[in-house]
């Protein structure tokens, strides 16, 4: 399916679900076509933390799918991420499956995060699937497609080179068939499926004879053995000068069984032209390789002989230098033994007459324990006086109710008062005799924390008549 039609269709379906309410995003998707840099400059005007939930979904895919046909590497892929967390509670699967997609697209191609890439291709091709999205489970398939290239799963490759081809088939697609012929022939290849390899490719001299095959290749993504399979593509046409030159690149490859299965190809094809010289150069030359591979891998093999010959030489000659040193070591060992029988006798009797001592002390350390538990438990009940206080004192700052604070609770509160403002208390002490327990505690709020007569009745749930009742019979104990 040609790409203005799956833009089309892309700007059909999100309009009739959505139906749009911001016209610049709207606008973005009649531009992501034809002119995706005009589409990056609509979204640039449109101010996101103005739009709603729905739209900042959709502003994010689009960023995704622009920044992927522009070929941009964005920051990172936090927008794409929020607008799957939006269609994962509200979208519809073709939202979704779009979504994992695109950010799967970003973090391979822009991040290089190939396995969490791979992750998202495969929740999209799970929605693909379910929902029978031909479209994206052509494209889904080619990306696991080059994810499994990478790193080097042939098995993988040729399952989902398979699965590209039914989809290509479905969608009539005669470009991506041939592509994906292409697929399955170099993965069957680079498994030495030389049979299966062919197959493929004579399935896409019968689909279409004349193909402009480089169009077909992204050298990038798939390398010089591409240009291997082409070239036996070439040879089964019969086009035999198109296939030396693609066997020729095939030669450069890094990988070595490219390289001579190319020279083999060449040496092979220069026969069927009639260039004999060029044939025994390409032979001798495959000869010459193959050789220099032999004498490598014994070269080597001697190494790794010599070195396995000097470490068992090394370790022999520890061993003989060392072995006067058993002895040594052995009468160091009786002397030790000798040493430490002697040690142990002395440190018996040392132990017999610190035993008494230890008695001593024990009982000793067992009355400082029993006055320290009694210390303890004082200071515990300190801390939990000082802690309840220091909260009571926190909700009078905060302007809270104590009315239902128990007895206990309001003399927690006293006796953290006299630790916070202890000249103050003292001054108390002075001037009045003996307040009550709520007595104090109008005072904290009154002189303390400055509070105004409703404010102290709101903390007590009371009336203003009761507070300056209250007022009054504390002035009554002034001294």
């Amino acid at each position: 399916m040609k790409k203005p039609l799956i833009i089309l269709t892309i700007m059909l379906v999100v309009t009739g679900c959505t139906g749009w309410q911001n016209p610049l995003i709207k606008q973005a998707w009649q531009e992501i076509d034809d002119k995706p840099e005009a589409a990056r400059t609509i979204l640039a005007k449109v101010h996101y933390n103005s739009l709603s939930e729905s739209d900042k979904a959709e502003y994010g895919l689009l960023s995704a799918i622009v920044d992927y046909e522009t070929s941009r590497k964005p920051e990172n892929d936090s927008l794409i991420s929020v607008s799957i967390t939006y269609y994962n509670q509200h979208g519809d699967d073709w939202h979704r499956g779009r979504a994992y997609f695109y950010r799967g697209a970003v973090r391979m191609f822009k991040f290089g995060n190939i396995p969490e890439a791979v992750g998202d291709f495969k929740v999209a091709e799970t929605i693909a699937e379910q929902s029978n999205d031909e479209e994206l489970k052509s494209r889904v398939y080619e990306r696991l497609f080059y994810a499994n290239f990478y790193i080097g799963s042939n098995t993988s490759v040729i399952k989902y080179a398979r699965k590209l081809l039914n989809s290509s088939t479905h969608l009539n697609d005669s470009t991506m068939m041939l592509k994906s012929m292409l697929m399955c022939a170099t993965a069957h290849a680079d498994m030495d499926r030389m049979d299966s390899a062919y197959a493929y490719i004579k399935k896409g001299i019968k689909l279409k004879k004349d193909v402009d095959w480089f169009q077909l290749v992204d050298v990038d993504a798939n390398g010089i053995r591409w240009y291997l399979t082409m070239a036996y593509i070439r040879k089964a046409q019969g086009q035999y000068d198109s296939a030396i030159e693609l066997a020729k690149v095939g030669m450069t490859d890094i990988d070595q069984k490219t390289r001579m299965k190319s020279m083999q190809l060449l040496a092979e094809l220069y026969e069927q032209t009639g260039d004999k010289k060029q044939a025994e150069e390409t032979k001798m030359q495959l000869k010459e390789y193959e050789d220099s591979m032999k004498y490598v891998k014994l070269g080597m093999q001697m190494i790794d002989w010599q070195n396995t010959f000097d470490e068992r030489q090394q370790t022999q000659e520890f061993y003989r230098q060392t072995a006067w040193m058993q002895g040594v070591i052995t009468m160091i060992v009786i002397l030790a033994a000798l040493a430490i029988g002697i040690g142990l006798w002395l440190h018996r009797r040392k132990v017999r007459r610190l035993s008494h001592q230890l008695d001593e002390d024990a009982q000793s350390t067992n009355e400082l324990r029993s006055k320290m538990g009694l210390l303890e438990n004082r200071m515990e009940r300190i801390s939990n006086t000082l802690l309840i206080g220091t909260q009571m004192y926190n909700q009078l700052q905060q302007r809270q109710c104590i009315a239902e604070a128990t007895a206990k609770e309001q003399q927690s509160l006293v006796d953290y008062f006299t630790q916070l403002r202890p000249k103050r208390w003292q001054e108390w002490q002075r001037k009045y005799n003996n307040l009550s327990t709520a007595q104090y505690i109008f005072l904290i709020m009154q002189d303390d924390l400055h509070y105004d007569d409703e404010a102290i009745a709101n903390a007590l749930n009371v009336k203003r008549t009761s507070v300056r009742s209250m007022r009054s019979r504390i002035k009554s104990r002034e001294r």
